[in-house]
């Protein structure tokens, strides 16, 4: 029995490290927006390594948006202009606010 479980939290943790990799990849990639690319790097160094699993992803669902409509999240965050099937998403709320911070468009927090 004890076995089992080191075994479920090793595998647990690799898909979870193979999760964070991946999604440091995609926030890494290029963008259409040259400074939506680099908002994305920025948020995807300080933030991935700390983020839970359901974290990941919601970024991970942040990330996969198309570049318009991010830009256009970013310069109006009312929860109630996104998309619904992102408006519960906590991780999308502190990348907009540090978006908005980065670009000088709001305050961070």
């Amino acid at each position: 029995m004890r076995g089992c479980i080191h075994a479920t939290v090793r595998w647990s943790n690799s898909r979870a490290a193979g999760l964070r990799a991946d999604i440091a990849r995609r926030a890494t990639l290029p963008r259409a927006h040259p400074e939506l690319s680099s908002l994305c790097s920025k948020f995807g160094r300080q933030q991935i390594a700390e983020m839970s699993e359901s974290e990941l992803h919601e970024l991970a669902e942040v990330l996969a948006q198309p570049d318009d409509t991010l830009v256009a999240m970013i310069e109006e965050p009312a929860v109630d202009s996104r998309p619904p099937y992102l408006q519960a998403n906590s991780v999308l709320s502190r990348f907009l606010s540090f978006s908005r911070f980065h670009t000088g468009r709001g305050e961070f927090g």
